[in-house]
């Protein structure tokens, strides 16, 4: 599968499973943007950057840490590696460097693990 295809299949997973747990979302497809997915759950704005096998440059991650966002919104990295089975999701810390949300990370797991017990 093409790097393209598969950021693009990935993403949609993402919203899959973010739209069975109850969140409106939003996919900026082919934008290049900042943000590939924007996630609403009524309380809260997810703001996603998806990566495969790879994270962002280290500029890139301090340009999407150093966003300006509401309070009300969790800024995120979550990567999936082709050869293991689950993602990881990253947040940034007040340095601009980016950690991993062990949390986050097996919530998304849990989720996903349900999602597809329901297709």
């Amino acid at each position: 599968m093409k790097a393209k295809a598969k950021g693009s299949a990935w993403e949609r997973d993402i919203i899959h499973v973010l739209e069975y747990e109850g969140c409106a979302c939003t996919r900026a497809a082919g934008s290049m943007g900042m943000w590939d997915i924007i996630a609403f759950n009524g309380d809260s704005i997810l703001l996603i950057q998806a990566k495969c096998n790879s994270l962002r440059s280290l500029e890139e991650r301090r340009l999407l840490a150093a966003f300006q966002a509401p309070p009300n919104c969790v800024k995120q990295i979550w990567r999936k590696d082709d050869r293991k089975p689950a993602p990881v999701i990253y947040t940034p810390l007040s340095d601009g460097t980016w950690a991993l949300h062990e949390a986050a990370t097996r919530s998304w797991q849990s989720a996903m693990k349900e999602y597809r017990k329901s297709r």
